[in-house]
């Protein structure tokens, strides 16, 4: 599978409601007018959004708005899965990858789009479901399948990880390294499998552990990852005894 990266982008995000603007650089050809214009109509876009929302979370159960959207230019997403609303504008060049800037409530966040596939990344005949935008790289070992769980160890699982800019490779120490759910040592390996969570997303995405630890403890390691963004959040969720 091809693991070409978009270019530039550019993502505004309500800190209320997750709405996201995604501007994404592909060529110098749209005057400065037309860009600024389209940024304009994006912001005003989430923030109606953001007001009715509000509204809404106020009235009773059965309440309903409609609202239009009519943009100048880009296109509207809506993520149930990720449970983002999301707008892509094309064309566009205005910050760095790893640059965030917040005004008001709407926050904007500079980069490159980001890929999520399936490849054996180390060449060592271990497949693994990788997750990267233009600054980092994450590789975690693909094992398993709901239907046919296997054995996880925690402490290896990561294949790599990879700061893009500087081409450091950042892969954790095996041996000094695990997810363990209350310093319990036997809760870092067990039985699961690995999955991404969608293969086409180019803004955000996870890859989840899901583990049924040898403590008699399950839960969901989530490595989350952003486009334009330098680091990747780990959150461990859906723990049960």
């Amino acid at each position: 599978m091809g693991k070409g990266l978009v270019g530039a982008v550019i993502i505004f995000a309500i800190i209320v409601v997750v709405m996201i603007i995604i501007l994404n650089n592909v060529s110098p050809i749209i005057d400065e007018g037309k860009k600024a214009q389209a940024i304009t109509d994006a912001k005003q876009t989430l923030k109606t959004i953001d007001n009715v929302v509000n509204q809404l979370a106020i009235e009773s159960t059965g309440a309903k708005r409609t609202i239009d959207i009519d943009l100048s230019s880009g296109r509207f997403i809506f993520s149930g899965k990720q449970g983002s609303m999301k707008i892509r504008l094309d064309d566009t060049n205005l910050l760095k990858p790893g640059t965030v800037i917040q005004d008001e409530n709407i926050v904007m966040s500079g980069g490159g789009g980001m890929n999520s596939y399936e490849a054996d990344i180390l060449n060592d005949g271990q497949q693994d479901v990788v997750m990267e935008n233009s600054l980092v790289l994450l590789a975690v070992k693909k094992l398993g399948t709901s239907a046919n769980p296997v054995f996880i160890n925690t402490s290896n699982i990561v294949t790599q990880i990879r700061n893009k800019r500087q081409n450091i490779n950042m892969t954790p120490n095996s041996a000094k390294t695990g997810i363990f759910v209350n310093d319990i040592s036997n809760s870092s390996f067990g039985t699961g499998y690995t999955e991404l969570s969608s293969m086409n997303s180019i803004d955000r995405n996870s890859i989840v552990v899901h583990m049924a630890s040898y403590a008699n403890i399950s839960y969901d390691a989530v490595f989350t990852m952003a486009s334009g963004l330098d680091y990747i959040e780990m959150e461990v969720k859906n723990v049960k005894k």
